[in-house]
């Protein structure tokens, strides 16, 4: 099919034709609006003018908005998929700079389906087949059909896993689906795959493989720009992805490959110790870990898990070595901030808040029996560490202005909030 097809058929009197159809809807709407029905619909409109924007610009027509979803089609299966992939990499980038109560997880249905158009109608076993694909997808995936993943197949660069016949409601058989991953998981999957790269001369006594935990941090940079690094930008007509399946690492490795140990220029292999780790009569000179290791802590940092990445790093082969003691040493404050911030905004009381900023707007932080209540207008109840590394870092220092425990600033804070910030990649 011509990648430059002509705009979708104007609906009015009866047409059957194939389409490429997408079904957009957002993850736990009513929940969304139970709790704040103002914000949430505030936030859908927002996504609403950037799905709009996206379609238009890919030649689709959007067919019917259904409360929180939409039915889109588009004459080309790559516009869709372009389309698809630059909505789900725009929300994304969106909700980098948006408070979590502040973005809706979208999930897209993509499907190459006989559709049939009546008036202000749209019927036809493509259309529920798109929409039982969609109700597949999970929050802020894109999930597709066989017959659509084979039309866009070596026709753009995209990585999907097949997830095999699933079955949906109301269709009778098993509907083969193909699902591109949440950003986020793709994230934490980049960052094992680019520090774990078995290669043939691997050495045998279970170091092999492994990387320096330095890169661990230079990962992190890559996290907190995901949204360019990692997946996807917009063009002029396209979504392209800056690391298409099958690029290597290995150019950004060499290129640090004299700030972090561990690295051989010109090769993204670990260099091997002098003396193997389990030879008695040496000690590694620094830490090394296993992918399985790098994954385990980088998921524990993002969910602030500070004492459990320490526990892992002091397990680990050359957890003695001076780089070793250092990446425990700065987990360890980390578990320390954590203790103390919580124990300040424990402290802080409806009729004594902290006061701070967040984003340049003036917010009231302060404990409650469900947990932490951020007003900045728009009051949000959750657990602290459930927020956004921003918005802890924004209490953070108004806990430190102002103490509410009254026992006053440890003189550790300051480098705790640094070392937070680092870590986190916040400015």
């Amino acid at each position: 099919m011509d990648e430059q097809a002509s705009q979708p058929p104007q609906v009015g009197g009866e047409q059957r034709t194939l389409a490429s159809i997408m079904f957009t809807d957002v993850v736990a709407f009513s929940k969304h609006s139970a709790i704040n029905e103002e914000r949430t619909y505030r936030a859908l409109n927002r996504d609403f003018d950037l799905i709009y924007k996206a379609v238009a610009e890919h030649d689709g027509q959007v067919l019917n908005t259904m409360g929180d979803g939409m039915m889109v089609i588009f004459m080309s299966p790559v516009q869709c998929m372009r389309c698809a992939l630059l909505i789900q990499g725009e929300l994304y980038r969106q909700s980098l700079n948006k408070p979590v109560d502040g973005v809706l997880q979208h999930r897209l249905g993509l499907h190459l389906g006989d559709i049939i158009l009546n008036g202000k109608n749209t019927m036809g076993d493509g259309v529920n087949q798109a929409a039982r694909i969609q109700a597949l997808a999970r929050p802020e995936a894109i999930a597709m059909s066989r017959e659509f993943h084979d039309m866009v197949l070596n026709k753009l660069p995209f990585s999907a896993k097949y997830l095999g016949p699933q079955r949906a409601k109301n269709i009778h058989d098993a509907i083969p689906i193909w699902e591109i991953s949440p950003i986020d998981d793709m994230i934490r999957q980049k960052a094992a795959e680019a520090l774990f790269t078995p290669t043939a001369s691997e050495s045998s006594d279970g170091a092999t493989g492994r990387r320096s935990a330095f890169i661990l941090l230079a990962v992190l940079v890559l996290v907190g720009f995901a949204s360019a690094l990692i997946f996807m930008v917009k063009t002029a007509n396209q979504a392209k992805t800056l690391m298409p399946p099958g690029k290597s690492t290995q150019a950004e490795l060499e290129a640090n490959a004299r700030k972090f140990p561990g690295l051989r220029k010109g090769n993204n292999t670990p260099t091997p110790p002098a003396n193997k780790p389990n030879n008695p009569s040496t000690k590694p000179t620094s830490l090394l870990l296993n992918a399985t290791e790098v994954a385990d802590v980088a998921a524990k940092t993002i969910s602030y898990d500070y004492a459990g990445v320490s526990d892992i790093l002091k397990k680990a082969i050359g957890a003695d070595s001076d780089e070793g003691k250092a990446m425990i040493k700065k987990f360890d404050d980390l578990a320390l901030f954590k203790h103390w911030l919580e124990t300040e905004v424990s402290a802080a009381k409806e009729t004594a808040p902290l006061m701070g900023q967040l984003e340049g707007v003036a917010i009231k932080v302060y404990s409650t029996a469900d947990g932490t209540m951020i007003d900045n207008g728009t009051p949000v109840v959750k657990n602290l560490w459930e927020f956004k590394p921003s918005t802890i870092s924004a209490v953070a220092e108004a806990a430190a202005a102002k103490p509410p425990t009254g026992a006053g600033l440890p003189p550790e804070a300051t480098g705790w909030l640094a070392t937070f910030k680092d870590v986190h990649k916040i400015s």
